[in-house]
């Protein structure tokens, strides 16, 4: 690829906005992009921003969806507790079908209060490797190569 403004010269990068290829003298680094004029940069910066807002909302809604997750876990090992208790008493008084009824209960709460803890951790590290990812993906483009 050539150089837009100047045919004779080899591109040694694309602009960040339009993507036309630039030689050393026509690019202007505007870190961490390269732009070909103030009109691309201002693209880039407003583009720029707009991915930026986005990426705070997703933490935010991550971040929310990570503490729901284990509200509900919480809130399911409570009532596994309370069902145990009850099993506790009833055991000192001898009710019997009480028991039977309340054992599996607290194993079925005590299961989704497991499963909402492992989801959540789950969950959380899946989109901080991927935020990770983009990351360096983003560090690692619109630099100048060597001519």
């Amino acid at each position: 690829m050539n150089c837009w403004t100047h045919d004779a010269s080899t591109a040694v990068a694309a602009c960040s906005f339009c993507g036309r290829g630039l030689c050393r003298a026509c690019s202007q680094e505007r870190p961490p992009y390269i732009v070909c004029g103030d009109r691309c940069a201002e693209g880039v910066l407003s583009v720029h921003s707009a991915a930026m807002l986005t990426h705070r909302k997703h933490v935010a809604g991550v971040t929310a969806t990570f503490k729901f997750l284990f509200m509900i876990s919480g809130f399911f090992f409570l009532c596994a507790v309370g069902v145990l208790i009850r099993v506790a008493m009833a055991v000192s008084s001898g009710d019997a079908w009480r028991i039977e009824r309340d054992v599996p209960i607290a194993i079925l709460l005590s299961g989704f209060a497991t499963v909402a803890v492992v989801a959540g951790f789950i969950y959380r590290r899946t989109l901080r490797d991927r935020d990770q990812q983009q990351g360096e993906q983003a560090s690692r483009g619109g630099r100048l190569t060597s001519a």
